[in-house]
């Protein structure tokens, strides 16, 4: 907009300097011209902005690298000759800490309504606090601006790419006390006890068909099985890493994608289970049992803040004890340390999925514990399967 007030005054100096130096009516003219129509485009702005509003229509979700549907909505009643309009973008990761920022310019439509599209392409997973932090209508000269009418915030998340993974458990994990003790006012994941039986439900597991009751019904019948109180599964997941390298948000990125994976995978099994990480020396846990825990534990995943190489979330987890609420626990992460696997291990029935970037899938045998390495750049096409 200042490039434009300069050329319009180089401008209008000229044109006063032909003036002087001509003295003709005609420059006189177009002189006079120069000063009144900035007036007067200025006065159809200070009318007609007040009558301009501007909303946005956005998906509620999308997946990691997928453009998001997201449209601007500009609303004109005034009949007033307008310019464009410009809009400061700006778009905030809860989960990342950071905030993207973005111009946009609108030239204005014939219609009364108009549409723009707005390209926004997800580069990190989390959920994102989007707004517009500036938004003016120019004049039709562009030498002026005003203030219009705008729409408050919006969230939106961004999702991880999530593998269909078939997980088999090497053992069950040990009871926390002796003896089984079943929950009698929970479903589970114990097939050796059956909590009740009901009609079929999309989403249920073929596992849990009860074939010949289902034949003599003529209806899917499915067995809900019983709840182990004394059997505790957790999906430990741990973000921190270390800010100054390259690949940092591709492999936290990695880490919440296995975990959501691993999640799946053990719902798909009809096995109960936590999903919890640290975050600030708070311990944030859900536990995930059926199809709508599962959604809203991922939903929580991509609000809870990357932890920092600082805070160091696996030790404060052993430092507080949490370890005594389960007896299994996988641990997805991009940092490996031996000292802090091997002290874990000393307590729960551990699994440690390593996240890292260009390396070979192995698994790894510690003295207590199995470590299994994973290339973030093929998790979502290649791993199919993992024993834990």
């Amino acid at each position: 907009m200042w490039k434009r007030r300069i050329v319009y005054i180089v401008l209008f100096l000229a044109v006063g300097g032909m003036y002087v130096a001509a003295d003709k009516r005609q420059i006189l003219v177009l002189l006079i011209l120069l000063a009144v129509l900035p007036v007067i485009s200025a006065i159809l702005l200070f009318i007609g902005a007040g009558k301009v509003h501007i909303d946005c229509e956005l998906q509620e979700a999308c997946i990691i690298h997928q453009r998001i549907g997201m449209k601007i909505k500009v609303c004109c009643s005034s009949r007033m000759i307008l310019g464009r309009s410009r809009l400061k973008a700006e778009y905030e990761n809860l989960l990342f800490s950071t905030t993207k920022k973005q111009t946009i310019y609108l030239e204005r439509a014939e219609k009364k309504e108009a549409y723009y599209e707005l390209p926004y392409e997800s580069q990190n997973c989390g959920k994102i606090k989007f707004k517009f932090s500036d938004v003016v209508c120019c004049d039709a000269m562009g030498l002026f601006s005003k203030k219009c009418h705008c729409v408050s915030e919006h969230e939106f998340t961004v999702f991880p790419q999530i593998s269909e993974l078939q997980i088999s458990m090497k053992h069950l994990p040990e009871s926390s006390s002796s003896g089984s003790q079943y929950d009698q006012n929970k479903k589970g994941q114990d097939v050796t006890e059956v909590f009740g039986m009901r009609e079929y439900r999309e989403g249920d597991s073929q596992r849990s068909i009860h074939w010949k009751l289902s034949s003599k019904l003529d209806k899917i019948i499915v067995r809900e099985f019983s709840y182990p109180s004394n059997y505790y599964t957790l999906v430990l997941y741990d973000t921190s890493f270390d800010k100054k390298n390259s690949d940092y948000a591709q492999i936290v990125n990695g880490v919440l994608g296995m975990t959501a994976s691993v999640s799946r995978g053990l719902l798909n099994m009809s096995h109960i289970h936590h999903v919890g990480t640290m975050c600030k020396s708070i311990f944030a846990d859900m536990v995930v049992e059926d199809n709508d825990s599962s959604q809203q534990s991922l939903t929580n995943m991509m609000s809870t803040s990357v932890s920092t190489m600082e805070e160091a979330p696996v030790d404060e987890f052993i430092k507080q004890g949490l370890y005594e609420k389960f007896t299994k626990i996988v641990l997805v992460t991009g940092v490996f340390d031996e000292n802090r696997m091997r002290n874990l291990a000393n307590y729960v029935d551990l699994t440690v999925l390593l996240i890292v970037k260009g390396q070979i899938d192995y698994v790894d045998k510690g003295p207590n514990y199995d470590v299994i390495t994973l290339d973030v750049d093929v998790l979502a096409t290649k791993i199919q399967m993992l024993d834990i």
